[in-house]
């Protein structure tokens, strides 16, 4: 990322988290897949509360994996 610039660095970055939770249930829903940039991300996911990630935030404790994040989350906080 040297030489670039802060947008571009906050680009890769969210394009990069974006590839990762693609095949995730959340990112599934959403189609992170074919998302790319903020305006496609900002336009696409709705405005979440936390009762609105309370089933997802559920699943992941119960031991599901590939709910919010790739794999299984051991740790919560």
């Amino acid at each position: 990322m040297a030489g670039a610039s802060i947008h571009q660095q906050q680009l890769q970055v969210l394009n990069g988290l974006l590839n990762t939770a693609r095949n995730t249930r959340f990112g599934r829903k959403y189609g992170f897949a074919r998302l790319e940039g903020y305006e496609a991300f900002a336009g696409t996911l709705p405005l979440q509360a936390y009762k609105d990630l309370l089933p997802y935030i559920n699943a992941a404790k119960e031991g599901r994996p590939d709910v919010l994040w790739p794999g299984v989350v051991h740790q919560f906080a």
